[in-house]
């Protein structure tokens, strides 16, 4: 049987190839990334080679440590084994499951996370609004309502993604990318870009209001939606740096809100 032709994905220029050697897989992510795909000819930026066998795994890529040798990401548990080396341009996954798709997509999250960081942005967990004022980046844990706050703006705005955005310096301003990243219980994101406008930390309520925040309780707030670079102790001062210089630009401000569409009330008073 012939080999796969290689998938290229695209975000925000910066373009990641995976190698999986299985026609079906290679399909199904053509078809998830559909509007994600590097134009041909695009030089990636890392090579992954993924290795997958047709059966549920004993431990899924989610449910693993990350831990970094010498800024390598390893990645070693029952059900999979992998590594991402950024600065040679490369990694690999072998791993079980009968979800192959949803775990390639979290390790693809993992690359991403250390490209952007190498290129001098974040990969944050964040919902992203566009509006025609730029984007309004929407911060805070698992269950805090950025989804929430997606479906309540999605009839009037372009939803980038509610649950993880690409920050990239862009002039004297940062950029937010939308990410292909989601799943059926999400708001579907698009392709789209915009200059960051805001910056809000969720906070749910009974009454829609803003208050800001002091310079170190929004870097911890930032600090703690950076995915996986924060983990690496090599990476920590130079991602403080990055997220310092992202509160500089656009402080963050506190958003109390209610399941409802009254935020944007105060957003835009």
């Amino acid at each position: 049987m012939p080999k796969a032709t290689p998938v290229t994905i695209e975000i925000a220029g910066l373009c990641v190839t995976i190698d999986c050697q299985h026609r079906k897989l290679a399909a199904m992510l053509q078809e998830r990334y559909r509007n994600f795909l590097a134009k041909a000819g695009q030089i990636p930026d890392f090579h992954a080679k993924i290795r997958w066998t047709d059966t549920e795994g004993i431990n899924t890529l989610r449910e693993t440590s990350p831990c970094f040798n010498n800024g390598q990401l390893q990645i070693e548990s029952p059900g999979c084994s992998g590594f991402m080396d950024i600065a040679k341009q490369n990694g690999q996954l072998t791993f079980s499951s009968g979800q192959p798709v949803e775990e390639i997509a979290y390790y693809l999250r993992m690359v991403y996370a250390l490209l952007t960081h190498e290129k001098g942005g974040v990969l944050l967990h964040a919902a992203g609004v566009k509006t025609d004022s730029g984007a309004y980046l929407f911060l805070g844990p698992s269950g805090a309502g950025k989804t929430t706050v997606c479906k309540h703006s999605q009839a009037q705005y372009t939803i980038l993604n509610d649950d993880l955005i690409l920050l990239l310096p862009c002039e004297k301003r940062w950029q937010a990318y939308s990410t292909p990243f989601w799943n059926p219980t999400q708001v579907r994101p698009s392709t789209e870009n915009a200059p960051v406008t805001a910056l809000f930390w969720l906070v749910q309520s009974k009454q829609a209001l803003t208050r800001p925040m002091r310079a170190g309780q929004a870097l911890a707030a930032l600090t703690a939606g950076a995915p996986i670079v924060s983990v690496d102790p090599g990476r920590i001062p130079r991602l403080l740096k990055i997220l310092s210089a992202i509160q500089a630009t656009t402080p963050m401000q506190a958003l109390h809100f209610l399941p409802d569409p009254s935020f944007w009330e105060v957003i835009d008073a």
